[in-house]
């Protein structure tokens, strides 16, 4: 799916009754994305795609896979769980609200909380999970696997005003 320039919205009016082994939402070079349901997508791997931004909030479950290709905000409190599957950000990641995050093997592509200081983050891999900076009002990292060592990336800071948990 995808919406040209404007602002591709998706909430469960439309992703109610979709079945498919993989999705992808949005377009390169188009305008943002707005993810504003708790949708479950069963062992499909779904793929964010925008020229602008990505909005989230609620609960995407998506045990194939969940990737997105441009910056991420927080519009409000988020919980992604990727499964077996990787969960990929290839931007940053920005907003004031709380995100929980659960894969197989998460990836990042830029600073967290940079532009504006995220609120509650925990993450949890059950493989190596490499930290970019991070700006938050709390962390919680754990690797769950015999090689889930936990790295912070080369110039990476974490900057929280509340616990930090490894």
């Amino acid at each position: 799916l995808g919406a040209g320039a404007g602002t591709l919205s998706l909430s469960n009016t439309y992703l109610g009754s979709i079945n498919a082994a993989s999705y992808t939402f949005g377009a390169v070079g188009a305008g943002d994305v707005s993810v504003d349901t708790t949708k479950n997508f069963g062992t499909a791997s779904v793929s964010f795609l925008s020229g602008g931004n990505i909005y989230l909030s609620n609960t995407v479950t998506a045990t194939g896979g969940i990737s997105f290709n441009a910056p991420v905000i927080l519009s409000a409190a988020t919980t992604l769980n990727a499964g077996a599957g990787t969960l990929a950000f290839s931007g940053t990641v920005n907003g004031t609200k709380s995100l929980t995050a659960t894969a197989n093997s998460i990836t990042f592509g830029g600073a967290w909380g940079g532009t504006s200081a995220l609120g509650a983050v925990s993450l949890t891999s059950v493989n190596a999970i490499t930290l970019p900076s991070i700006t938050s009002a709390s962390l919680s990292v754990q690797t769950t696997g015999a090689a889930g060592n936990l790295v912070l990336a080369s110039g990476s800071v974490i900057t929280t005003t509340g616990n930090i948990t490894l």
